[in-house]
């Protein structure tokens, strides 16, 4: 633990996981680093529902879509619509159902009253003047959406109560499908859209337009450091001023910063950033720098993990075990126990 804060920035995390799995030199370093990452983006998620990874968003639902009435042939995929009904951009991607066909159909919109099926149309009869609906099963989630709880995470509020939307595996969730709108009762995941972000189905889609409730766990960030360039920072003061070379586009508030002639490793002098600003290369630390300043000198701005400061040992001894277990060094286990403490400690 470093000297000035119980936070374990990454920089310092990869020293020590380095120096306990003695991969020092620099072309060991890319294991460690990713072998930390893994233990952080992957391992510790997926081994509770943690409360500070917890985040919600709310999904708007689309109404479903029933005025007047379309003609299309069988075997063929123009749906032509009545004069009274009104094709937008925003149905194209939807689901197209008729009253007198039992498949579910995707729809593209081709003009105001007309549209496109995929697959044709099935069966042996055209549709001539039918009923249908035009409906929006699949939502789009948070950008930082990772998984949902389990025991579910969608939610849909009835009489002021919420009500989870259980997520089921695929042959579950068609065994449940419904093919016309209702109120949603199960999803399941499907897919990414065109931004990579995670998409969620329902069945029944929704006939109204009602808002559900994603409660969800987030996916962390990947955790980065910078060194480029040099600082000037004086003794007692709360500002860090960067010069040429320095990237802090790269770094945010909450950061940590260390010079660091003052100190690597677990005896790393780590100020918490409280702003920082790009146009004038300057940095607030949110306490005063040290006994001695330092001018144009090495330094580091380095995340440290978004969780509590307690888990962030389960970072350094999940990576460890990781290292030493790819190195069939038997001192793995012990790092693995450690790791398993440290999370069941959090889990308390």
């Amino acid at each position: 633990m470093s000297k000035t804060t119980d936070a374990l920035p990454v920089a310092e995390l990869e020293e020590r996981a380095a120096e306990l799995t003695r991969a020092d030199g620099q072309t060991d370093r890319p294991r460690v680093r990713g072998a930390l990452q893994d233990a952080y983006l992957r391992r510790i998620p997926n081994d509770e529902d943690w409360s500070f990874f917890f985040a919600s968003s709310a999904l708007t639902c689309d109404a479903r879509y029933t005025t007047g009435t379309v003609s299309v042939n069988t075997q063929d995929s123009a749906a032509t619509f009545s004069t009274d009904v009104t094709i937008t951009a925003a149905m194209t991607g939807r689901k197209f159902k008729a009253n007198d066909n039992a498949d579910v159909y995707d729809f593209t919109r081709a003009n105001d009253t007309g549209g496109t099926l995929s697959p044709v149309l099935s069966g042996d009869r055209n549709i001539t003047s039918g009923a249908y609906t035009i409906f929006q099963p699949t939502y789009t989630l948070a950008d930082d959406f990772d998984r949902f709880p389990r025991g579910g995470g969608l939610l849909l509020y009835q009489g002021g109560k919420p009500t989870v939307i259980p997520e089921l595996l695929l042959q579950k969730y068609w065994e449940k499908y419904t093919a016309s709108p209702g109120t949603p009762a199960y999803c399941r995941l499907s897919g990414v859209d065109t931004a990579g972000r995670q998409r969620v189905e329902v069945t029944p889609g929704p006939s109204t337009a009602i808002n559900l409730v994603a409660t969800y766990l987030r996916r962390p960030l990947p955790l980065r450091s910078t060194t480029s360039g040099t600082v000037t920072v004086d003794a007692g003061s709360t500002t860090a001023t960067v010069h040429a070379g320095a990237r802090l586009l790269e770094a945010g508030t909450g950061w940590y910063f260390r010079g660091d002639a003052f100190g690597t490793g677990a005896d790393s002098e780590w100020y918490r950033v409280s702003t920082l600003n790009v146009a004038t290369s300057a940095l607030t630390l949110q306490l005063a720098f040290g006994v001695s300043g330092a001018t144009s000198a090495g330094y580091t701005l380095s995340m440290a993990p978004d969780m509590p400061v307690k888990m962030h040992q389960a970072v350094l001894f999940g990576g460890v075990a990781t290292v030493l277990a790819d190195q069939n060094d038997p001192l793995w286990q012990a790092y693995d126990l450690r790791y398993r403490e440290v999370i069941a400690e959090g889990k308390r």
